[in-house]
């Protein structure tokens, strides 16, 4: 694991009307709630391009609100097709529209002007050496820090990734053959992190990025367990169905590719996801 402080404590934020390159934000929506259009009007508002690939087309709310956000570009195929296809559709058009880069966020990850900011400035110092070698840099944040405040990048390679605050460097999703359609919501990011280490490509995660809130925008119940804190959510049979296959899935395909530590790593995700549904089931009605 490598740890690189990339630091910009003396670097004077730019505005973002000044910004010489510009990476863009990507959503795979459904039914989204209301809090998210508003930092679709934060985003269109600093001139960022926004792909949105709606999964629910037939609920108005977003298709609605976003006519007027002119750097807005929507698509949809008029049902429901998973993350991986409406993940793999935007990062191809931003690809074919000449961004280097696509920012993705889930539609309930909360974050704020703080957050692009960051980002930006990392993308302009640092971009020129992560792009070589990169599928994408993970950006989030550590409950235990003050994140954010040294201004300075703590950035470190990463196994395993979820798919929400990641910057994707296009070019190199490219050479992967963008996400996997075969999967449907569940082991979309763990797959891609997956034929990362088998193209000899690299995952970062960023752990002190500014207004970066992965946790309070989710419909989950924290408990404590162990004296840990562990989100709850009860989770339908028809997904735990589709995650138990994913995650099967994900095991072999490691274990074929000679990557065993990862395989290690699916069993334990697996046994937590079990464990997690488990105590849904007990404590949630």
């Amino acid at each position: 694991m490598c740890y690189m402080p990339w630091q910009h404590g003396n670097l004077k934020l730019r505005s973002m009307s000044d910004a010489p390159e510009r990476f863009a934000v990507g959503f795979v929506v459904y039914s989204p709630a209301a809090d998210l259009l508003a930092r679709l009007e934060m985003i269109n508002g600093k001139g960022y391009r926004v792909y949105i690939y709606d999964n629910s087309p037939e609920v108005p709310l977003l298709r609605r609100n976003i006519q007027l956000l002119k750097n807005i570009k929507y698509s949809t195929s008029g049902k429901n097709l998973g993350v991986a296809i409406g993940l793999s559709t935007i990062c191809a058009e931003a690809y074919y529209d000449s961004f280097e880069a696509l920012l993705y966020f889930d539609q309930d990850t909360v974050f704020d002007c703080r957050t692009i900011e960051f980002i930006t400035e990392f993308y302009r110092d640092a971009r020129s050496e992560f792009e070589k070698s990169y599928t994408a840099v993970v950006f989030s944040s550590d409950p235990l820090r003050d994140s954010g405040t040294d201004r300075a990048y703590e950035i470190s390679d990463v196994t395993l990734a979820i798919s929400s605050g990641s910057l994707f460097f296009l070019r190199n999703l490219k050479l992967l053959g963008w996400h996997n359609e075969t999967y449907f919501v569940d082991g979309v990011d763990y797959e891609l992190c997956l034929r990362s280490l088998r193209g000899h490509q690299r995952i970062g995660r960023c752990r002190n990025t500014p207004g970066f809130d992965h946790v309070s925008g989710q419909p989950d119940k924290a408990i404590v367990v162990w004296g840990k804190s562990l989100p709850l959510r009860r989770y339908s049979l028809a997904r735990i169905a589709d995650a138990s296959r994913s995650y099967l899935r994900l095991f072999f395909s490691s274990v074929a590719a000679g990557q065993l530590k990862f395989a290690a790593g699916m069993v334990r995700s697996y046994a937590l996801y079990v464990f997690g549904q488990a105590l849904a089931r007990i404590i949630l009605k």
